[in-house]
Formats: structure tokens, sequence, C-alpha cells
């Protein structure tokens, strides 16, 4: 299929042979022939929704490939930033992770990411608190905002968490004095 949509994507009959791929309910690899969507056909007018209606798909390897297309080829897109919004509350770990990390590679100046970033560092699910952590420390380390979230989270009654907010210490403010005692103290 990557061969076909490379090689005769102006070919009439390759966007619908995809498009079914995709949008195959039996399809085990639909995931896998989603960006193609987006990297051959981004204006055509089924594409954006086809890739948008994925995003509630049953798997959630098909739901975090979406996510991914969606900030990669529409991210000026006016619905985009809000789909992938939504999708940092949804309760699978990997789909959450995904967003997360969406809106700081595709968004890392939008002040609406930001703020949801932000707000994530004080998820209930710890799992989300590291993934924001992670995100915000990698696109924006240069916030004072992350940095004071990062800190923050030294203290958190997750271990995973507490251990994350070390890393991204030591990583991306090694020349701080918690930098420093970061790597001091790291377990990894």
């Amino acid at each position: 299929m990557p061969l076909l949509a490379e090689y005769w994507s102006g070919h009439p009959e390759t966007l619908p042979t995809v498009h079914e791929a995709v949008t195959d309910p039996d399809g085990e690899s639909r995931d896998v022939f989603l960006p193609l969507l987006g990297r051959y056909w981004p204006d055509h007018p089924e594409v954006l929704a086809t890739v948008r209606a994925a995003t509630m798909d049953p798997s959630p390897y098909v739901r975090l490939t979406a996510l991914e297309t969606l900030g990669q080829f529409w991210p000026e897109h006016p619905e985009t930033l809000a789909v992938i919004q939504t999708a940092t509350t949804t309760p699978d770990l990997y789909v959450r992770r995904a967003a997360l990390q969406t809106l700081g590679k595709c968004w890392p100046d939008h002040p609406e990411a930001l703020a949801t970033l932000q707000a994530t560092t004080g998820h209930p699910n710890s799992d989300a608190r590291e993934a924001s952590l992670r995100t915000l420390a990698q696109y924006r380390s240069d916030r004072p905002e992350t940095l004071a979230a990062v800190l923050a989270a030294r203290t958190d009654p997750d271990p995973e968490v507490r251990r994350t907010a070390r890393q991204m210490l030591a990583r991306y403010w090694p020349d701080s004095p918690e930098g420093l005692a970061a790597v001091e103290g790291s377990d990894g």
C-alpha cells in the first residue's frame, strides 16, 4: 500500500483503495495507512474527515496514529487543536500520552496547548502528569512555568513522576542547582 500511494498517488483508483483500507473495520493495519492519506492527499476533502473520524476508532493504535497524523499534516486546521485537546482527557494511557506529545510537538507556542499541558501536570492520573512533564520539558524547557512544574513534581506522590522530574531536571536544566542535584541523586 505505501508503494502504491508513493508511485501512483495520482491514479484515480489509488485514493479509494487506501481510503478503503483505512476505513475497513476488519483491517488489521488501519493505523499503518492513515499517514498515507495525510502525506499524499492532504487537500482532498474526504481525507481530513476520515483521519478525524479515526480519532474515535475502537482501536487505541488507530486513535493514536490518527492524532499524530492530524498534528503532522493539518496543524493549522481550526478543528485539529480541539480534537487533540479532547484526546488528552481519554482514559486510554497511550492515546492520552500521544495527544499530549502531539500538543507539545505541533503547537509548542500556542497558548491553549501550553495551558492544557500545564493543567495536566496536576491531573489525578500519574501517567498523565508524567507525560505532561516530559512533553513540557522536551518542547518548552525555556519557559519558567515548565521549570516550576518540574520542580513541583519532585514531591509528587507517585515515585515514577518524581523520577521523571529528576530526569527532566538533569536533562534540560543540567547547569541549574536543581539539575545538578538531580544528576548527583539520579536513579536513571
